[in-house]
């Protein structure tokens, strides 16, 4: 009877889908005696994952980790027998921008993330006490409106901006307006707080350093409007992140301080 149940419950069970908003899609198909699944990916960077059959609340089995290319189509990722007890049948997936066996690119130089001959002032820098513990994040003082400019060139694989709210507590965090571009070395630039509807670009546009891609804002978790600036890689925990040299009006090539205020080469 156990058999039995298993089967229709499975057979109820022809496909789940996770991820779309993401830009990547799990299919769970039965194929004889074992549970397959494939992944698409959509997106224009590959993706790090982790699956793991599920029973009812239950991991059942070893889980697979893979990368998925960009612009894949049912690509075959895992497969597992059918478990022996009845119950629904599904999965649990992470999944992380990026591909751990790329490394980044040290040595590249960035463009300050605003205007040529504009000036803006850091208020936290890398490793800073107050939220960019073990980060080597930047947030620049801007006003709500400020044009933001592309640090690197890439491909942006995320945008977020219908967003209108932003305070003082990590409850607003899931609320704050963001762009994320892919580089050629693997790396993701994030750049946060942006204004209600003020991307300037989609995901998949190709984007050159120096492009405006959006207005500043104060929206997410947030003291006072800034840009908050990270250049992230993936790894087989999740993310790290880098340091960056910025060129900027007096110097081809430094790292940027808190608390100093630097001016964008013309």
């Amino acid at each position: 009877m156990k058999n039995l149940l298993l089967t229709f419950i499975l057979s109820c069970l022809p496909c789940i889908v996770w991820g779309q908003a993401y830009g990547y899609t799990i299919r769970q198909e039965i194929e004889q005696d074992s549970i397959v699944y494939y992944a698409s990916n959509d997106n224009f960077c590959p993706y790090y994952m982790e699956l793991q059959l599920q029973v009812d609340s239950l991991l059942w089995g070893k889980p697979y980790f893979f990368i998925l290319p960009a612009q894949t189509t049912l690509h075959r990722v895992a497969s597992y027998p059918k478990p022996a007890r009845a119950g629904k049948v599904g999965y649990v997936v992470y999944a992380f921008f990026g591909n751990p066996s790329q490394k980044p690119d040290t040595s590249h130089v960035y463009s300050l993330p605003y205007a040529p001959k504009t000036k803006h002032f850091i208020m936290q820098g890398y490793l800073g006490r107050f939220s960019h513990r073990n980060q080597y994040a930047l947030d620049f003082k801007m006003d709500i409106g400020t044009p933001i400019h592309a640090a690197r060139g890439g491909v942006v694989i995320k945008v977020k901006q219908d967003s209108d709210k932003g305070g003082r507590t990590s409850a607003f965090a899931q609320h704050g307006n963001h762009i994320i571009i892919y580089h050629e070395d693997g790396t993701l630039a994030y750049y946060y707080h942006l204004s209600k509807d003020g991307s300037k670009v989609k995901v998949g546009d190709k984007i050159t350093q120096g492009q405006w891609i959006a207005l500043s804002g104060n929206t997410g978790w947030s003291t006072a409007p800034h840009l908050h600036f990270i250049v992230k890689y993936a790894t087989e925990n999740g993310y790290g992140s880098v340091p960056t040299w910025f060129r900027t009006s007096k110097k081809e090539r430094t790292y940027l301080k808190a608390w100093k205020k630097y001016k964008a080469k013309s």
